[in-house]
């Protein structure tokens, strides 16, 4: 009877082990709740996240940050912390050089991203670190649209809950991928590009004549007076301009141009805060 109740133990202690040492070893496959993006192309992939998960004692909690970056052929948990689920979208340099919001579908994905708990689209600065932690409410209130001045509407790609589970996801960032400009910005009308291309003629001829490598010092003396001639006598920059063509010099060419205006752009230009 001994032996007997000696093996129950043992068979016991042993089931134990074998239960608590399983549970252990299954939790361990994610238990910071990873969520793993790999960048398989070779492009720098840039990204956003809006974060959640349930605390019955704290309420619900989130986060939303950017920007965060995935080096080509590198991967990083886009997870922040140990949330349970996560929204990500992503930007990244299109062909031209230019930043743009690209939306990636990705299968096995866990909803439609119009829920309490992810979001498919958040307000964010152009380019600044961004961070908003809190109640879920207070965060949502914070980058759901309508967006406050400064911000632009971001596009996301996908939402994944972990589940215990290692997720891992795999995007070959190209820069021919279809995207929106980032950040959002009004259509320029064709006057509008007219009077750019000007001060860039006009500013352009002005660095010709400094030898500077000071970039502030360039915009005070030639951008700022190039933009305030072309805003204030549209009616002499063709001139301007014709002169400059036919090889004339920047302070040369704008003497078409009251002196008592030239001498006042340039001090309001000097005295203007960065």
């Amino acid at each position: 009877m001994n032996n007997m109740l000696h093996w129950i133990k043992y068979l016991g202690l042993c089931f134990v082990v074998w239960v608590f040492g399983s549970t252990a070893s299954f939790a361990q496959m994610n238990d910071y709740n990873v969520i793993e993006v790999c960048n398989k192309g070779d492009v720098l992939l840039e990204y956003a996240v809006f974060a959640t998960k349930t605390d019955y004692w704290a309420g619900d909690r989130a986060e939303a940050s950017a920007w965060y970056k995935i080096k080509p052929g590198k991967c990083e948990n886009v997870n922040p912390g140990t949330y349970r689920g996560v929204s990500v979208g992503f930007r990244q340099k299109g062909r031209n050089g230019v930043w743009g919001n690209p939306v990636y579908n990705v299968r096995n994905t866990d909803r439609r991203m119009k829920g309490r708990f992810e979001t498919n689209v958040m307000c964010l600065p152009g380019n600044k670190r961004f961070e908003e932690t809190g109640s879920l409410g207070a965060v949502r209130s914070k980058i759901l649209p309508p967006c406050k001045e400064g911000h632009h509407e971001f596009r996301m790609s996908f939402y994944i809950q972990p589940n215990d589970v290692f997720s891992k996801i795999t995007l070959k960032p190209d820069k021919n991928d279809p995207m929106l400009p980032w950040p959002g910005e009004p259509v320029i009308s064709q006057e509008q590009r007219l009077r750019n291309r000007s001060v860039s003629i006009l500013d352009a001829s002005c660095r010709d004549h400094y030898t500077l490598f000071d970039e502030d010092a360039l915009q005070r003396l030639c951008t700022c007076p190039s933009r305030k001639i072309v805003e204030n006598h549209q009616d002499v920059v063709y001139l301007i301009e014709f002169s400059i063509s036919n090889g004339d010099e920047f302070h040369e060419a704008i003497k078409v141009v009251n002196k008592n205006n030239l001498e006042k752009y340039s001090m309001e230009c000097l005295l203007e805060d960065d």
